[in-house]
This record gives C-alpha cells, sequence and structure tokens, in this order.
C-alpha cells in the first residue's frame, strides 16, 4: 500500500562534503516523500557522468528510495551498502537514517535476511530519536511493527504499534492515524486485550473515509469479529458481508469469523468449510489462527484424529515460521540493543549535568 505523508521535509546540507549539491538532486529530496513519483521522473534527469562523489551518492539513495516506494522493489543491499558506509562517514541525520531505513526494507524481503533488516531499522531508529525526526521515526516504527509480527513477537509487535500510533498522531497524519489503529487493534487482541483492541477499532471509524479498499475492507473484517466476540451476531454478519464486497482476492481471514458464526449456530460441518479457506491466507498469524479453530472444530465433530492432526501442524508451522525468521534471537537482540542504548543515554544525561 503506498505511503502518504503530508508533511514538509526539511533537508540539511552534508555535514562532511562541501560540493555544491546538484539542483535537481535537491529538488527530488524535497518532494520524494511527498511525491515520491514525481521525484523519480526528476532524477531521471540527471546527467550522471558529471556528479561529484556527494552528489553520485545522493543520486544512488535517491533512486533506492523512489524505486522502493514507487515500484515496491529495488536492487540487492550492495548498492545501498555503498551508500549507508558513505553516509556513515560523511552524511548528516538525514541521509544516515534514510540509508539504513531502506537497507532494511530489502533486507527484510530477501530470504533469511529479517535479522538483518530488524538490525538496520533499530539503527536508524536511534537516528531518528536523537536527530528528533518525526517522520523517519514513524516510518521505522510501522516496519519494525511488521517485522516482529512476521516473526511472532507479540509483546514487540505491541510496543511497535503504540510508538507508530502515537508518531502518526503526532503528524496529524489521518491515513497513518488510521493504519497505526489497526496495527495496535491487532497487536491487542493477539495479546488477549481485548478492550484495548475494541476501542482502537471504534475508534479507526473516525477515519474509515481515507481508507483504500484493502484497508477498509480490514477494518471490516475487525469489526466483524468483534462483534462476533461480543455475541452481536446481527452486526458481526453486516460487517462480514461488507468484508466480502471489498476483500481482494488473497485475503481470507473474514472466514474464520465466518466459521465461527457458523459454530455458535451448531453448523460444525459448514463452520469446517469455512475455515480451511483461511488456509490459504499468507499471513502467518492468520493461517496459524485458522488452524486453531479448525483443530476445535474437528474435536466438536467428533473426528479426534484430524483434530490431533492440525493440531501437531499448528505447532510444527509456529516453529518453522520462528525458526525461519529466527524470531527468538531478534527478539533478545532488540531487547539488549534497548538496555544498551539506555545505558548509552543515561551516561551522556549524567556527564551533562556534571555528575
Amino acid at each position: 500500500m503506498k505511503k502518504i505523508i503530508w508533511i514538509f521535509v526539511v533537508i540539511a546540507v552534508f555535514t562532511g562534503c562541501h560540493e555544491a549539491r546538484h539542483p535537481l538532486l535537491k529538488e527530488a529530496v524535497d518532494i520524494v516523500h511527498q511525491h515520491p513519483d514525481s521525484a523519480r521522473v526528476i532524477i531521471s534527469k540527471v546527467d550522471t557522468s558529471s556528479l561529484s562523489e556527494a552528489d553520485r551518492m545522493e543520486y544512488r539513495l535517491l533512486k533506492i528510495m523512489t524505486d522502493y516506494i514507487v515500484l515496491h522493489q529495488a536492487e540487492g543491499d550492495s548498492l545501498i551498502t555503498t551508500c549507508v558506509d558513505y553516509y556513515d562517514k560523511y552524511g548528516d541525520a538525514w541521509h544516515r537514517g534514510r540509508a539504513y531505513y531502506y537497507r532494511a526494507g530489502i533486507r527484510r524481503h530477501l530470504l533469511d535476511r529479517t535479522f538483518d533488516g530488524i538490525k538496520d531499522y533499530k539503527i536508524a531508529e536511534t537516528i531518528a530519536e536523537d536527530a528528533d525526526d518525526e517522520l523517519l521515526k514513524n516510518m521505522v516504527y510501522e516496519n519494525l511493527a511488521f517485522a516482529n509480527y512476521n516473526c511472532f513477537t507479540h509483546p514487540l509487535i505491541l510496543e511497535y504499534s503504540q510508538k507508530f500510533l502515537e508518531s502518526s498522531l503526532k503528524l496529524n497524519d489521518s491515513v497513518m492515524t488510521l493504519r497505526a489503529l489497526q496495527m495496535c487493534a491487532s497487536s491487542y487482541a493477539y495479546m488477549d486485550q481485548s478492550d484495548s483492541a475494541y476501542a482502537c477499532i471504534f475508534k479507526s471509524m473516525d477515519y474509515i473515509d481515507l481508507a483504500d479498499s484493502i484497508l477498509r475492507a480490514d477494518i471490516y473484517h475487525n469489526i466483524a469479529a468483534m462483534y462476533q466476540e461480543q455475541g452481536d451476531d446481527e452486526n458481526a454478519k453486516k460487517y462480514l458481508k461488507k468484508w466480502k464486497n471489498d476483500k481482494v482476492a488473497s485475503s481470507f481471514k473474514g472466514y474464520i469469523v465466518e466459521a465461527r458464526l457458523l459454530e455458535a449456530q451448531g453448523h460444525y460441518e459448514e463452520a469446517l468449510e469455512s475455515v480451511k479457506k483461511s488456509l490459504s491466507e499468507k499471513d502467518p498469524l492468520v493461517r496459524n489462527h485458522s488452524m486453531e479453530v479448525l483443530s476445535k472444530l474437528y474435536e466438536k465433530t467428533g473426528n479426534m484424529s484430524a483434530a490431533l492432526d492440525m493440531k501437531r501442524q499448528k505447532d510444527a508451522f509456529t516453529d518453522s515460521v520462528m525458526k525461519a525468521n529466527h524470531s527468538l534471537e531478534i527478539a533478545d537482540w532488540q531487547k539488549k540493543f534497548d538496555e544498551k542504548r539506555w545505558e548509552e543515554r543515561s551516561q551522556q544525561r549524567i556527564t551533562k549535568w556534571g555528575g
């Protein structure tokens, strides 16, 4: 989904370089977050043959950024790593932070690079917080929430979803606030904090007119699930119908709600058929949830062998996802990273105060 940012970004000059910046690159930098497609057109007009080293690095960074935002793809991480190395030596916080952020995104989408991606996001987070760069913080918090979601690290999903919401409110960005509310709702639900999840779902209704069809379908699904949990089957069916009307072809999670509604009516066989559809969902947490519901339905129909087999499949799937993403190692590393950063900042404050 295309990210829309409604703030003007002020760019600082290089701290370690003194060459004059290329005017087209400066123009592209000023609009890259607001209008990445236009920035992409601008940098395509740059004659790269006569660029200084500083401008060449900025050209590379902007090309990676616009390709990533507009095309949802970018080359492997070798090119962006060159930018990271350069900006670590000569760049300001804006350039360093963006270089780490986009390398994190590229690495996160490469096989077996989730750990490396999260490490870069954490460095970008530190840069953003030290520089008080709210836009970068917003982007990092959202992506750290998603990265931890893929690793099943529930407390960290919730922590970064909350930070993403707070940052979106600071930016006064209604679209990002809506996305953050949905992420918080899902995080609270997985942490069995239903009241907080419901509060986020109800609040998201204030912004639903701003949602595209994909996000709107997710909201309708969450509302249907909320009403189903509260025993309000009439409203659950109403919003489930809305979900079906707006959902994309690859979305199947609403069938879990449908299965639970059928289960409540004693239609176990029909419920089984519905929940089986949700197994096609690519989202690992949804698939995990689907297998859990399916196992319980098999048990209710008296098919204990199938129930046990599905439970084993669920446990094996959970283990495979966590091992593939190094979930335990990542969670432990993030905790240690944050503890070390807190200690360093505490020491800096003590030194500043003359302690």
